[in-house]
């Protein structure tokens, strides 16, 4: 019994990985077709912590997270207060004010690019999608079908992707844990041994004489701790 548990929780955490990368790309071919509602993006000015100046913009929708950086050329004698630099310390700590799993899957030292995870209920997957669409993508697959061209995504982004298989997993578990109890109960109906499937037809005990299951145990039969100990010292 212990086994068979462990057996099935692997399986479930197996099929609930499986489950998120094919969630991931659901949402990226979601995103191609525009089922998402655009929502307002943020962005930032800061310091990278290889002091790099950049402007980090990120965009979220229902499954898929856009992260677009650009170098910053700011005036610092500019006239207009939005385009002078603010101090260094300013834009170091707003370097930490940016969402973790944007500072994540956006690699300063990597150089500038764009940026596109995806996922749900958290973004699990990225890749660099190329500006051009002929060239290819860094972490990704790109596939050209229908007008569209489907990015899916390779890169893993850890924490998203043990979270949704977290939730993932256990829904699994309770799926196959009905699936098996529906199918024990479709052959008691038949009258049929739920594990070995042996016909239970015309027997004059309860239970099954194939695997044990439901067999009945003669007390004169049954191990206990002193006939164990007993066996081993040869007695």
């Amino acid at each position: 019994m212990k086994t068979h548990f462990i057996n099935r929780t692997i399986l479930c955490l197996l099929l609930g990985t499986t489950t998120t990368i094919a969630v991931a790309w659901t949402c990226e071919i979601l995103r191609e077709h525009n089922a998402f509602s655009e929502r307002q993006g943020n962005g930032v000015m800061c310091l990278t912590p290889d002091e790099q100046q950049v402007a980090v913009v990120w965009q979220r929708t229902a499954g898929t997270l856009l992260i677009y950086a650009e170098e910053t050329f700011l005036n610092p004698n500019s006239p207009f207060p939005h385009e002078r630099p603010k101090p260094e310390t300013e834009q170091r700590a707003a370097w930490f004010e940016i969402p973790a799993d944007v500072r994540s899957i956006y690699n300063p030292l990597e150089g500038i690019r764009i940026d596109l995870a995806s996922g749900w209920p958290v973004v699990a997957l990225s890749s660099t999608p190329s500006p051009r669409a002929p060239s290819p993508i860094n972490n990704g697959i790109e596939i050209t079908a229908f007008n569209h061209h489907y990015r899916f995504p390779l890169k893993p982004y850890w924490p998203g992707i043990a979270f949704n298989t977290t939730l993932y997993a256990p829904l699994w578990f309770g799926l196959l844990l009905l699936t098996a109890k529906g199918r024990q109960l479709r052959r008691l109906k038949k009258n049929l041994c739920p594990t070995c499937r042996y016909s239970l037809q015309n027997l004059k005990t309860p239970g099954c004489p194939e695997c044990g299951w439901n067999r009945p145990i003669k007390k004169e039969y049954r191990r206990t701790p002193a006939r164990c100990l007993a066996a081993t010292l040869g007695g």
